[in-house]
């Protein structure tokens, strides 16, 4: 089987000051048989990307999975998934800055975040699989896979048009369950005084978070005042950000992936370098897959391949998506932990 992705394509050039590298995706045919996926390949995203590149060793701390969860969310997550869930538990990792989260203990969560917001998803259900110290969330889409994030120091959901299609191949889905974990998601606000990293100046004034917990403004941010580590408190996490998501003004994101990868093609083509295409005048490539993230599987595997789930991602659902306890309803509705 083939499909479209994205390769890489490297050129060099000379500039001012010397030898200048360029990288560019184009898009390619990929072999998806010729992609790796099972056990042996995990175990090497967790030793080569989350512990050796990504510096976030695993605290130790993590409740076991139950064992009813495996039959459970069996149909809903890939194997990738279950296999992470048996290896750490619900673990936190670098030191609590992320975190691999009970999607039924955060099911309230994700309803009250996705409410009203009009996804452009199929109506499905959403999980929470991972989030950051602050946190934000990575969701799981039982139909579009990894395709949401959701910032809760600013209000956006992000959506990703290019994991939700990667979605719709198993060895894909397989594929980018595993490296959400290994290329975990993190907080990228820096302390507004400082200048250094908001979550990491925060654990280090107030501690480890710890399973149940995230760091959180109080009063939220959504009344005034700058992004400083010192107005952030140890709050329990479940009902913190339930109220959080009612005070914060929140917003469907840009698909930054589908944009960047919109004006990447069509930078090639006006440079020459790939011809032009029925819908280069659109917003992407030839099957609707959009940056280099849209198909993993002819890049290299190295530490932060373009799977990498850090960047804002993920698709939703239209109005009435339901959020990780609940079947899609009207304007957002989701009803909580009914999984």
């Amino acid at each position: 089987m083939r499909g479209l992705g994205w390769v890489k394509w490297v050129g060099v050039g000379f500039g001012l000051w010397g030898v200048v590298g360029v990288t560019v995706w184009v898009m390619g045919f990929v072999r998806d048989e010729d992609l790796e996926w099972g056990p042996e390949w995990i175990e090497r995203q967790i030793q080569e990307d989350l512990l050796d590149y990504q510096g976030m060793p695993p605290l130790g701390v993590g409740r076991v999975v139950p064992e009813g969860y495996f039959e459970r969310f069996g149909g809903v997550f890939p194997e990738s998934v279950l296999y992470i869930w048996r290896r750490f538990g619900f673990d936190g990792f670098g030191q609590g800055r992320s975190w691999i989260t009970d999607p039924v203990e955060w099911a309230p969560v994700v309803d009250a975040w996705l409410e009203g917001i009009d996804l452009p998803f199929p109506a499905q259900r959403w999980h929470c699989v991972t989030r950051t110290a602050l946190g934000t969330m990575r969701l799981w889409g039982e139909i579009s896979g990894p395709a949401l994030k959701v910032d809760v120091i600013d209000g956006a959901i992000y959506p990703n048009s290019d994991a939700a299609d990667a979605a719709a191949d198993p060895v894909h889905r397989e594929r980018r369950g595993c490296i959400m974990f290994t290329s975990p998601l993190e907080d990228l606000d820096d302390d507004e005084v400082s200048g250094r990293p908001l979550a990491v100046e925060g654990i280090e004034r107030l501690g480890v978070p710890g399973a149940d917990e995230v760091l959180g403004f109080v009063p939220p941010l959504s009344f005034g005042g700058q992004i400083r580590a010192d107005r952030l408190s140890v709050q329990k996490a479940v009902p913190y950000l339930v109220g959080l998501a009612q005070s914060t003004p929140r917003y469907l994101g840009v698909d930054l992936m589908a944009a960047w990868g919109g004006a990447a093609t069509q930078f090639l083509i006006d440079q020459g370098a790939i011809p032009p295409t029925p819908d280069s005048t659109g917003t992407g490539t030839t099957d609707g897959q959009d940056g280099p993230g849209a198909s993993d599987e002819s890049i290299p595997e190295t530490p932060g391949d373009p799977d990498d789930f850090g960047s804002p991602g993920g698709q939703g659902g239209p109005s009435g998506s339901a959020g990780s306890g609940g079947q899609g309803g009207p304007a957002g509705s989701g009803v909580g932990g009914g999984l």
